[in-house]
């Protein structure tokens, strides 16, 4: 009766999560039921190669999806049936991709179960503990981020990995706070945190600049007298140094690279006097001569840093510009749901904690600047750790939608959802958060 009295929002946390797990697995229709896309060919083909091979970080597509569509291959191997496009299309029971949708489903509902259940057992209050799962639980299951679970492309595993990211962070955040020195919980902790941004990281190109916030996250505790001789920190950096080497170099050698780079020059560097002019005084040909081919393929990358480095001007407006343009819209254009009528009526819902417009941006700097100064007022051993994982949160974020922006030029809606997602979710947690910690006495009661 003691643990019931003193736990009772927790187990009532775990309760809203058990159900509304339930409530995602039966709403939305057969679990079985999927859809492709243009990109899900791309997949099948890349996965062919030799993963213990430098093709298999090389290839069209990266090494998560390269090794999750090689082992899930039934030995018929995989047939399309049914491909999603702006007409929409009502998704079929594909047998060669059963596998795969239960791999993205079964994550995804863990994903956001556990980080519900990681971040709520750090809420203080009980009232805004439940409401917090509650807000977690809402955000997740919603079309907006459940309609990609049945879609054949990587945005679904991006969305999951990220929330075990975030759970293994919160966990190690609060853990460390109390516990600096390393044991064999802090180091499986660790270690599955560094597996889960590896397998992350070779999902998307744009992922790999991720890398740099963790980095910067993990050096900054090194400001921190209890930090400073806990040499496994270094250990972990230096692990997300090798991925960060690992991923920069095989992009540079991969075919999607030079891809994803034209569409930059075709889009943003050729059609703009200024900017092909900067070009051509680093040497940069005419794009119709047999020089150019030679040139782009070993000075391209290079000589767009350079632009972007000599311009903050630009960088600053076109960045302004396209977030704006990124939160248009949070739905996938692929399928409609007939099977599952509720899912029409969850839409309303899930727009409200998906914004289609950047307001959530400017919230979340808000947000930031009152946990900082809640930190630096209150100067609670709770406060520490939220404005660590807040601050990882929101550069993260940010992050992802400058490398989309600058580099990934067509398809800027589905190709930041990444960003725009966890733009949306930093406002509702944060928001939680902030609101705990000023119920706090400055002498935070154990």
């Amino acid at each position: 009766m003691k643990f019931i009295k003193e736990q009772w929002a927790f187990l009532v946390v775990i309760l809203l999560v058990t159900v509304a797990i339930g409530f995602r697995l039966k709403v939305y229709g057969n679990l079985r039921l999927s859809m492709t896309n243009n990109d899900t060919p791309g997949y099948i083909s890349s996965s062919e190669v030799n993963l213990l091979s430098w093709g298999a970080f090389t290839g069209r597509r990266l090494f998560t999806t390269n090794a999750v569509y090689q082992v899930l291959r039934p030995q018929s191997g995989y047939q399309i049936l049914v491909n999603g496009s702006i007409n929409t299309t009502i998704r079929r029971i594909q047998k060669s991709f059963v596998d795969i949708v239960f791999l993205q489903i079964t994550l995804s509902v863990l994903g956001w179960g556990l980080l519900a259940l990681a971040f709520t057992s750090q809420i203080k209050n009980a009232i805004l503990k439940i409401l917090a799962a509650l807000l977690i639980l809402g955000f997740a299951f919603v079309p907006q981020i459940v309609d990609w679970d049945s879609l054949l492309t990587s945005e679904s595993l991006t969305f999951s990995l990220f929330a075990f990211q975030f759970t293994l962070l919160i966990i190690l955040a609060f853990r460390l706070s109390k516990i600096p020195s390393l044991n064999w919980r802090t180091g499986l902790l660790l270690l599955t945190w560094l597996i889960t941004v590896f397998f992350w990281t070779f999902l998307r190109d744009t992922n790999l600049y991720g890398l740099l916030i963790d980095l910067v996250s993990i050096l900054s505790l090194f400001i921190f007298q209890q930090f400073r001789k806990q040499l496994y920190i270094l250990g972990g950096a230096v692990v997300l140094i090798g991925i960060l080497i690992l991923g920069w170099v095989s992009s540079g050698q991969s075919q999607r690279s030079l891809i994803a780079l034209n569409e930059v020059y075709q889009v943003v560097v050729l059609p703009n006097p200024a900017v092909s002019s900067f070009m051509h005084s680093l040497g940069m040909p005419d794009p119709n001569s047999p020089q150019y081919a030679t040139w782009f393929a070993k000075n391209a990358k290079s000589a767009y840093l350079k632009f972007l480095i000599a311009h903050p001007g630009y960088i600053t407006t076109i960045y302004y510009r396209d977030t704006l343009k990124a939160f248009a819209d949070g739905m996938q254009p692929y399928f409609n749901t007939p099977e599952a009528p509720i899912r029409i009526s969850l839409i309303p819902t899930g727009m409200a904690f998906h914004p289609d417009n950047p307001s959530p941006v400017f919230l979340d700097l808000i947000i930031l600047a009152g946990l900082w100064i809640i930190a630096l007022k209150k100067r609670l051993p709770q406060a520490g750790p939220w404005v660590w994982l807040a601050t990882w949160v929101f550069l993260f974020a940010s992050m992802n939608m400058f490398v989309v922006i600058f580099g990934d030029s067509y398809g800027l809606t589905r190709h930041a959802l990444l960003a725009t997602t966890v733009f949306r979710l930093f406002t509702w947690v944060f928001t939680i958060t902030i609101i705990d910690l000023a119920l706090l006495p400055n002498k935070e009661a154990e």
